[in-house]
């Protein structure tokens, strides 16, 4: 079992990674991408994944601020981040069947993220009288 300083560090080293990189796409490409070398509309879709990686970043930011990491709310956000970071996992899974990416790309940083957020919800959705605690 972790501690609950461990949960917390999880948290808040996600809330700071989810926000650089949010920010990074806002600006319409990825590291490996030159500037304004894809269409305009490319480019939104990046800056949209970009938003939606600040969203997450706000998300556990504010579960991490308001101490609501071992609440309920801390369990319901981090199904929500496991259920996140797993798709994105699988995305990447038939990325690498179709060998566009090396199995690195598949392992991180998503697969660690989606292992401990679903272990810290089911950590808090199960227990002795398998209740929400």
């Amino acid at each position: 079992m972790m501690s609950p300083v461990g949960w917390e560090t999880l948290y808040l080293s996600h809330a700071l990674l989810e926000l650089v990189l949010g920010l990074l796409k806002l600006r319409g490409r990825y590291a490996h991408e030159k500037p304004r070398s894809k269409p305009q509309r490319s480019e939104m879709y990046t800056r949209h994944h970009g938003g939606a990686l600040l969203a997450l970043a706000l998300q556990g930011a504010l579960v991490w601020c308001y101490d609501l990491v071992h609440t309920p709310t801390g369990a319901i956000t981090s199904a929500s981040l496991a259920l996140f970071h797993g798709a994105a996992v699988c995305a990447f899974m038939v990325a690498w069947a179709q060998r566009a990416i090396s199995a690195k790309k598949v392992l991180m940083p998503h697969a660690p993220c989606a292992i401990l957020f679903a272990w810290h919800a089911y950590s808090r959705f199960t227990g002795p009288k398998g209740a929400l605690r």
